[in-house]
């Protein structure tokens, strides 16, 4: 069995009302670089503008990803 460990991403991004920022990347943890997969980031009117999620990565390997907005 793969180690993990979790990967915190946070991003700091003024969103307009309806807009959700996400993350995709490859590995299969982040999508394999499909938008329809990607992970949906979460604020609160107390973090807002930041933006973060946690995902449990496998260890020891290097990721690239990217940061969606819709």
């Amino acid at each position: 069995k793969k180690k993990k460990k979790l990967g915190t991403f946070i991003i700091n991004y003024t969103a307009l009302p309806g807009e959700h920022v996400s993350i995709v990347g490859n590995g299969e943890e982040l999508g394999q670089w499909d938008s329809k997969k990607s992970i949906l980031m979460e604020t609160s009117p107390l973090t807002f503008p930041a933006w973060k999620v946690t995902v449990n990565l496998p260890a020891n390997v290097n990721f690239e990803y990217k940061y969606v907005v819709r």
